[in-house]
């Protein structure tokens, strides 16, 4: 069981002197190994350690003498693109940003990136600890800190419900899996030194408020992104269709500067099930039928000719950016690391490659140069470091950083595949009941929503699951038009569970920085008929393929990539669209001889750029080789460890494009 070590100045001076001089360490020597946690867990059962975490995050974003030290949340997060300069005058003198993507050191980049930041926040605890009166307690409490993930499978509420593939119908669920409030409240109640006062602070988790002076430059930055809030980072920022703007004169400008929050709930429940399967098959690829065992194909989203394996942890990760920020700063690489979300998102990230590493033995091929490639600006003491900096040999166990998460039971692979299934893949069931412990939490009594005004407690009255015992109307019973839960592999004629994918490989840099493939299956008059500002929430939306990529000028890879032509893949999911379809009776079943012609007919695509430009598909194809396959993988044998054929169906593709000509 990990468990902090007593608080030892001697150690956590030394912990200092290394950051200020640019250092990543980890908390390892200073804390021992700990757990860490999901932010609701983290938020209720330890609400000392999470006011001290609030508390340092506030100071590292808006204390005017860290807006431009090198360890300061400003620069940290400009690490990741923007500013257009080197971080702290780094020797690699590096002048375009440093984050890698596309590459087979994406997750460990990013593991050494996000113990950065955790170290930053756990050193400004120490020091606000100090400045309370019973200061013992609040510096145990900092020696508690990890940095929190954001468990996207965790739900947050009984019962949602968004628009059904019918018009004017509804697709219920009796969970919601939705953004944890804490990232939306834009006050949060605290306890401030020295007393533990309670007083109202504004939401470091919320947003990140851009400094006027020493942040990113009007020509030499924003320049590189346009079309995003130079004011605060923003998540789904509000855009309105030519339709809104006719109905309503008022409508005349998109607001850039404020968030909408029910899109972003709504696309996260909306494709909950198409991302969490796509992680599933990876993460649980025990006979490697389809190559996930490999880690360079469970890695990156860099093609490589011959495999089958289009989906990775990154484009995966991608996916999720655009779910949270759409439009916004979560859209785009050079500014996506300055919304606060960004790093429990990517804590989470991090938990899925340690629970793969649990399950799996391969580790960069055992590639020496990939293994010891510099993962700049991490400057590393280590005699083991490559020129002085991080590598992927020295970031490959997370208690060497201070950390491991509680899902990971220690040389015990089949025993941590488990656990996924338990605690992350039951919500794919068709009558889901969450397991012990993965109901959601009541949080009325955190002190961070103390009489908060904004605060939504639990909505009980919609946990259809305990009905029978409580006397509660059912979830079924309380939604009009709900669509009933199926099993798919029941319905099939031939008795047979066939999964569909569309799968997509393009020039990472076909557009000069990120864009998405929208999936649609629609009516059968095959007409898409919502605006694009709506693409992300639109009832017919199958998936999305989100290529997250920065701008050439901005980005020394981007500028590498686009003179590589590098190729990357991507896959998305399709059956929790195609078992609607089942369930209303437009579709006999997911056999291939049914799909075939429905496919043919529903299904089409459309591209958007990070800031809502739509894209014609035919000149990325003509261009930059954009292509397309259907493949349908037929499961059989035990959910632990299923066997899988693959078949590939390019008639399928090939006849749409022939009747969109």
């Amino acid at each position: 069981m990990a468990s902090p070590i007593p608080y030892d100045p001697s150690k956590v001076e030394r912990l200092q002197k290394a950051h200020d001089e640019g250092y990543v360490v980890g908390l390892h020597e200073a804390t021992g190994v700990v757990e860490r946690k999901d932010i609701d867990i983290l938020l209720l059962e330890q609400p000392l350690t999470f006011n001290l975490f609030l508390l340092a995050l506030y100071d590292l974003q808006n204390d005017p003498k860290l807006i431009e030290s090198p360890m300061g949340y400003f620069e940290i997060a400009g690490i990741h693109g923007l500013p257009k300069r080197p971080w702290n005058g780094d020797q690699n003198k590096r002048e375009k940003g440093y984050c890698e993507h596309a590459e087979i050191v994406f997750p460990t980049w990013h593991r050494v990136y996000i113990a950065m930041m955790e170290q930053a926040i756990y050193l400004r605890m120490v020091k606000i600890a100090g400045d309370f009166h019973d200061s013992k307690d609040h510096l145990d409490a900092a020696q508690k800190f990890r940095l929190p993930y954001w468990d996207y499978y965790r739900p947050r509420d009984y019962g949602v419900t968004f628009p059904g593939v019918i018009r004017g119908k509804q697709t219920s669920f009796p969970y919601e899996f939705n953004i944890p409030q804490i990232f939306n409240l834009e006050k949060v109640v605290v306890r401030a030194a020295p007393e533990g006062n309670k007083k109202t602070l504004s939401n470091p988790l919320c947003s990140f408020w851009f400094p006027f002076e020493g942040g990113l430059d009007n020509e030499r930055d924003w320049t590189l992104a346009q079309g995003f809030s130079k004011g605060h980072t923003v998540r789904h920022p509000l855009k309105f269709s030519k339709e809104e703007r006719q109905k309503n004169p008022n409508l005349r400008k998109d607001n850039l500067f404020q968030g909408d929050n029910q899109k972003l709930q709504d696309t996260l429940n909306e494709h909950r099930a198409c991302l969490l399967t796509t992680m599933k098959y990876m993460l649980l690829d025990e006979n490697a039928t389809s190559g996930y065992a490999k880690y360079r194909y469970f890695a990156s989203r860099k093609y490589h000719p011959g495999s089958r394996c289009y989906g990775s942890l990154e484009d995966f990760h991608n996916s999720m950016h655009d779910f949270i920020g759409s439009e916004g700063h979560m859209g785009t690489t050079s500014i996506a690391a300055f919304d606060p979300v960004f790093w429990m998102h990517h804590c989470n990230i991090d938990r899925y490659l340690a629970v793969w590493q649990a399950i799996n033995s391969d580790w960069f091929d055992d590639d020496p140069d990939e293994l010891k490639k510099p993962l700049y600006p991490f400057l590393s003491a280590d005699p083991h470091a490559t020129k002085g900096y991080w590598n992927s040999s020295l970031s490959k166990q997370t208690e060497d950083f201070g950390y491991v998460y509680p899902d990971i039971v220690p040389d015990n692979a089949k025993a941590t595949r488990n656990n996924f299934l338990k605690l992350e893949a039951w919500s794919l069931n068709p009558n889901p009941r969450a397991p012990a412990g993965r109901e959601p939490l009541d949080l009325s009594s955190a002190l961070v929503f103390t009489k908060h005004p904004e605060f939504t407690p639990l909505n009980w009255g919609r946990n259809s699951t305990n009905s029978a015992t409580t006397g509660q109307i059912p979830l079924s019973d309380m939604i009009a038009n709900e669509i009933a839960p199926i099993d798919i592999q029941a319905a099939s004629p031939l008795n047979k569970a066939y999964d569909w994918f569309i799968d997509n490989s393009v020039e990472r840099m076909a557009l000069n920085g990120s864009f998405g493939i929208y999936y649609f299956i629609g009516p059968a008059s095959g007409a898409i008929d919502v605006p694009p500002e709506r693409y992300i929430v639109a009832p017919t939306l199958a998936g999305i393929s989100y290529n997250f990529a920065g701008h050439e000028e901005a980005c020394s890879d981007c500028a590498r990539h686009a003179s590589e032509k590098l190729k990357v893949t991507g896959t998305t999911y399709l059956n929790p669209q195609l078992a609607d379809y089942v369930r209303i009776g437009e579709l006999r079943s997911l056999d291939p001889e049914d799909i075939k012609p429905f496919l043919v007919n529903r299904l089409k695509w459309r591209i958007l750029t990070a800031n809502g430009k739509e894209v014609n598909p035919r000149i990325l194809a003509r261009d930059n080789g954009l292509e397309f396959n259907i493949t349908s993988t037929l499961v059989t044998g035990p959910e632990e460890s299923p066997d899988r054929i693959i078949t590939e169906h390019p008639e399928i593709v090939a006849e749409i494009i022939r009747r969109s000509s």
